[in-house]
């Protein structure tokens, strides 16, 4: 990117204190986060992923994310932004009570299953205000199962 780039960037953000987050001041998202328009090439972008990109040297890895340690979606604060993936930063969330979402507390699907980490995926939804909803693996695999088995008679009949 160009020094002038950067230069509107940070005319953009006001600088805190030591401990404190630096908030963007210019355009922001319904949801708080701030948005930067780059260039005609680049356009629109998220303000806190485009510091940590200019940080790294490097885009950000396929399907990785950039996560607030200080819980401030308009923070763009170098030291309060990490690398990582939707799995890590919803559970970030949840962790730290910020999860919304009407079911986003429940532990178990409606067949009894537990919706661990290991049992739970996220598939794209138009339902949810996230466009992700949560899946029991579990129930998915008896799903696939009967699936195939109906169509193996399909296809025999």
């Amino acid at each position: 990117m160009t020094g002038e780039t950067t230069e509107r960037f940070w005319k953009n953000v006001r600088v805190g204190g030591p401990d404190e987050c630096w908030l963007w001041t210019g355009g922001r998202q319904t949801n708080g986060y701030g948005k930067f328009y780059v260039d005609r090439e680049v356009g629109q972008v998220l303000a806190h992923r485009w510091a940590l990109e200019q940080h790294l040297g490097r885009p950000l890895l396929p399907g990785m994310e950039s996560m607030h340690s200080c819980d401030t979606p308009a923070c763009v604060r170098i030291e309060h932004l990490s690398e990582g993936t939707h799995r890590q930063n919803m559970a970030q969330s949840k962790e730290r009570g910020r999860a919304r979402g009407a079911r986003y507390d429940q532990t178990h699907c409606i067949h009894g299953h537990e919706l661990t980490v290991e049992n739970t995926h996220l598939k794209p939804s138009r339902r949810t205000r996230s466009g992700y909803e949560r899946c029991c693996r579990e129930c998915n695999r008896a799903y696939l199962a009967r699936r195939r088995a109906s169509r193996k008679g399909l296809v025999s009949a």
